[in-house]
C-alpha cells in the first residue's frame, strides 16, 4: 500500500494574489522512510545513468539494515538499489512530483533529496462550458491514491487523481465532478488525452484544454496592484486567474 507521506508546504502568499509559494521539499530521509514492499518508484537523485532501470518500478524486497532496496522495473530489469547505503539515494516514491535531478555526490539524510517541480498550474481552453474551473490551482500538503491533489485558487474546487482519471470536484476523492480526463501521468499536465466536460446533459469532448506549469520559465505569472485608473473588478480580464482587485 502506498505509504502517504505529505510534503510540509510553507505556502509564501503574496499580499495581493496569494499564487507565489515555496518549493515544497523533502529530505534523503523523509524519502528512505517512504520505502516499503509493494510501493512504485521512479528514479531519484543519486539513480546512475549507466542503470537499465525504467521510470517506474516496484519495490520487491530489502537489505536487512533497509539501506539497499530490491526493484522490479516494469521495462523487465530488476535491480538492488541504495536509499542511505554508500551516502546515495536512488529511487523515490512515484508520484511525488519531483524535480528531476542527478547527483553522484555524498548525501547526509537531512540533505534535500526531493523538490517539488510544479506548484501551480493553469487549466485553460474553454471560455464557456465548466468555465469556473478554467483556473489556476496550487498544489496541496494532500495526496489521492498516491498523487498531488491540488486546489483552486479562485473557488473550492480540487483537481486530483482518482482511478484512471484525473478528475475536477469540490471534494478530493469523489468520483463525480464537471471536468475530467482519462490518464494514469503522475502530473495533470502529463496527461495527453483530451479533456471532458459536462454540459447540455453530457459528456463533451474539449480539444482545447491544456494543463501548463507556472513555476517553470516564461509561464509562471505573479499578480500585481491593480493600476491607477483601472477598476480590475474581475481580476485579471482574460483568465480571471487573480482576485479582483489585481492584475496578472
Amino acid at each position: 500500500m502506498m505509504v502517504e507521506v505529505f510534503f510540509a508546504l510553507t505556502l509564501a502568499l503574496c499580499s495581493l494574489c496569494g499564487v507565489q509559494a515555496v518549493r515544497p521539499t523533502l529530505t534523503c530521509q523523509q524519502l528512505a522512510d517512504m520505502m516499503e514492499v509493494s510501493l512504485d518508484v521512479e528514479r531519484g537523485i543519486s539513480f546512475s545513468q549507466d542503470d537499465r532501470g525504467g521510470d517506474l518500478g516496484l519495490v520487491t524486497g530489502n537489505s536487512s539494515n533497509t539501506s539497499r532496496w530490491q526493484v522490479s522495473w516494469y521495462n523487465g530489469h530488476d535491480g538492488t538499489y541504495r536509499m542511505g547505503a554508500e551516502k546515495k539515494y536512488d529511487l523515490v516514491p512515484a508520484g511525488l512530483g519531483c524535480r528531476s535531478e542527478a547527483s553522484q555526490l555524498d548525501l547526509e539524510p537531512s540533505d534535500v533529496c526531493c523538490t517539488a517541480a510544479c506548484t501551480h498550474i493553469v487549466l485553460s481552453g474553454s471560455d464557456t462550458a465548466q468555465s469556473a474551473r478554467m483556473t489556476s490551482y496550487t498544489l496541496t500538503h494532500q495526496k489521492h491514491e498516491g498523487r498531488p491533489v491540488y486546489a483552486s485558487d479562485t473557488n473550492g474546487e480540487h483537481l486530483y487523481s482518482i482511478g484512471s482519471a484525473w478528475l475536477i470536484s469540490p471534494t478530493p476523492g469523489q468520483n463525480s465532478g464537471g471536468v475530467f480526463v482519462w490518464g494514469t501521468a503522475t502530473l495533470p499536465q502529463k496527461v495527453t488525452n483530451t479533456w471532458q466536460a459536462y454540459y447540455d446533459g453530457r459528456w463533451n469532448a474539449l480539444h482545447g484544454i491544456t494543463v501548463v506549469c507556472t513555476d517553470q520559465g516564461r509561464s509562471a505569472f505573479t499578480c500585481e496592484a491593480c493600476p491607477p485608473g483601472h477598476r480590475c473588478v474581475n481580476g485579471d480580464e482574460l483568465a480571471e486567474i487573480c482576485p479582483a482587485g489585481t492584475r496578472s
